[in-house]
């Protein structure tokens, strides 16, 4: 019946539009249409729409623990960012491994942002530089593909590690602009 409705609604849609001037690439998208509609994909399928299943590993140090050899072992991964929650702390997408991730910015001690009253939770007010380190690193990498470079997980879960955008360290980027200080962990 939804198959039935869906060719009314073209039938009419393409009867309204027949005096109308095509697209520039009309003759290209009409092809590609029927391209698709004969190999039944995407929409054309008819069937219901593969289950895109992501891993959140944010929190589950089990799960991120057993990922870990996998990362170490890659070296530098693609990755997206998806929040940036402060001056270190960043959400990311692992494409390869479709899952998400805490990860933290290693080698470096960065001041809290502060943060708004949250279900009952008193606001926290920010420590000197902490509002200007996240908005400095959103700036560089929000919604952007980054490379990280996973060094170990700590025991809540979260990754620690490099991140790269551009070719540039953000944890060498942060102590530049003065706005982290390097961590006694960064000797090692």
């Amino acid at each position: 019946q939804m198959l039935t409705q869906t060719k009314q609604w073209y039938q009419r849609r393409v009867a309204i539009t027949a005096g109308d001037e095509r697209a520039a690439n009309y003759d290209a998208l009409l092809l590609a249409q029927e391209k698709a509609k004969k190999n039944k994909v995407g929409v054309h399928y008819g069937g219901e729409p593969p289950i895109h299943k992501v891993a959140d590993l944010a929190g589950n140090a089990a799960k991120s623990k057993q990922f870990l050899p996998f990362l170490q072992r890659i070296g530098r991964l693609h990755a997206n960012v998806e929040f940036v929650a402060s001056g270190s702390r960043i959400r990311v997408y692992i494409p390869r491994d479709t899952c998400l991730a805490t990860f933290l910015l290693s080698g470096i001690s960065c001041p809290r942002a502060g943060r708004p009253s949250i279900k009952g939770q008193p606001a926290t007010p920010a420590e000197p530089f902490g509002d200007e380190a996240l908005e400095f690193i959103k700036d560089q990498i929000m919604q952007r593909e980054v490379e990280i470079e996973v060094e170990s997980c700590d025991k809540a879960g979260n990754f620690i590690g490099y991140l790269f955008a551009e070719d540039k360290n953000m944890s060498v980027e942060l102590v530049k602009e003065g706005l982290a200080k390097m961590h006694f962990t960064a000797e090692r």
